[in-house]
């Protein structure tokens, strides 16, 4: 039986989790669910023993295993995908987790469809999903007693995630303990076993987010009086010969649209983000914003276009929330009845984040909320790579504001996700990358 019982973790001086107690037999499945910066992560992390080492943690609590049981028993699922990945290549990350237990890796292989062709690439060259479903199979390779997965489906498309669904049900099956945190208790709903839901300490409930009303004109050719377009024609990309990921894309953007990309992991979606950003270069194609070649373009410029990657640790760059906002705020405004720093003083506010903050003190889904707003400097076009993975409904309230601003100032926002929840209130252009 694995007993948890805690009185308190604190971040400094922050109470995270307070007078929290649970059990949970040998074989059993516990589902924790919550809002952002409940303690979700927190608890995980705890129970694995990953915070055990941690000198800016204070722990009054404990959790006992079952006899036999040690740290070796324990797998652990950061929520950030690359964190879990220490190999180069994705063959050896596998092996180096499942060791010689080959048939263990034939069988999770086929559970989760693991496609074959990934084996030989590397793992920087994957995306955001296919690195978590790696992820996934290096932690369910390891024979563990214990599972802990912390929002394991979160980059994952609707496929794979009843794929992962699966997968847990069979480890249930041979005895295996599961502990997983998510943000939709539905996906689980058909697995047994005990639900654990946690709230904010102190914030019962977050401000909702208004409608913006910024005094901004809806006429989407205010901002610099002419119409912003981005126009993609003919567009291939191929990491390797013969083997395109976009193939013979064509689309056009006007301002103050919203362009919704989707598609399965692997499609090409965080390739597409690349491109259109300048990162990458089309091996066919071109792309025109504003009648500009995006792959001429020399130089950062904030003020013309963002990306916002799935990985919000790939771009914090300041000691305080403040500074975070600020950096790109400090630039011009498309519109002087916007003010950036009102705004983000008014969004830390309603979050209930200080804009004093380290932002690496952070949960993972508030940083990556404050990734997409850090470019609150509006830029022409504004690349949103997965910005609603991982955050509940009151902070993906606040990213769909931000987005109803850029089109209210007559911008060009890409959102790339697998559904299209985050924008249901909001008329889109649809591209889809799968075949």
């Amino acid at each position: 039986m694995l007993s948890c019982a805690i009185q308190s973790i604190r971040y400094g001086p922050r109470v995270v989790l307070e007078n929290l107690s649970f059990t949970l037999r040998k074989g059993g499945f516990l589902l924790v669910t919550g809002d952002n910066a409940s303690g979700k992560t927190t608890l995980l992390s705890f129970v694995a023993g990953v915070l055990a080492g941690d000198t800016q943690v204070r722990i009054d609590g404990r959790c006992d295993f079952p006899a036999g049981w040690s740290d070796s028993n324990i797998a652990f699922l950061s929520q950030n995908p690359e964190a879990n990945l220490v190999g180069s290549d994705v063959r050896s990350e596998i092996f180096l987790h499942g060791g010689q237990r080959l048939a263990r890796i034939e069988q999770t292989l086929n559970v989760l469809r693991f496609p074959a062709v990934l084996l030989g690439r590397k793992v920087k060259d994957l995306s955001g999903g296919q690195q978590q479903l790696l992820a996934i199979v290096s932690a369910l390779v390891r024979d563990s007693a214990l599972c802990v997965l912390d929002e394991p489906t979160a980059m994952l498309d609707a496929q794979n995630t009843g794929l992962v669904v699966d997968a847990v049900s069979r480890l249930l099956d041979v005895g295996t303990t599961v502990i997983v945190s998510s943000h939709n208790a539905s996906f689980w709903q058909d697995i047994p076993g005990r639900r654990l839901h946690l709230t904010r300490l102190g914030t019962h409930s977050l401000a909702p987010a208004p409608e913006p009303n910024l005094g901004l004109s809806p006429d989407p050719m205010k901002g610099n009086g002419s119409a912003h377009r981005l126009d993609v024609r003919r567009l291939w990309y191929a990491y390797r010969r013969q083997q395109p990921t976009i193939r013979n894309l064509s689309c056009c953007v006007s301002g103050g649209d919203i362009l919704h990309v989707s598609g399965r992991n692997g499609c090409g979606k965080t390739t597409l983000a690349k491109l259109l950003a300048g990162v990458l270069r089309p091996s066919e194609g071109r792309i025109r914003l504003d009648g500009m070649r995006i792959q001429e373009i020399r130089g950062y410029r904030p003020h013309f276009c963002g990306l916002t990657l799935q990985n919000p640790n790939s771009q914090i760059l300041f000691p305080t929330v403040s500074k975070e906002l600020a950096y790109c705020a400090s630039l011009p405004s498309p519109d002087k009845e916007f003010d950036p720093h009102v705004y983000a003083s008014d969004t830390c506010l309603r979050l209930g984040i200080s804009d004093q903050a380290d932002p690496r003190s952070l949960s993972f889904a508030q940083r990556k909320l404050i990734s997409s707003l850090s470019y609150l400097n509006m830029p022409v076009l504004h690349i949103l790579d997965e910005p609603a993975a991982s955050l509940s409904d009151p902070l993906s309230d606040h990213l769909l504001r931000f987005i109803k601003i850029r089109q209210k100032l007559g911008l060009i926002t890409v959102v790339i996700s697998h559904g299209s929840d985050l924008l249901r209130s909001i008329r889109t252009k649809e591209v889809s990358l799968d075949p």
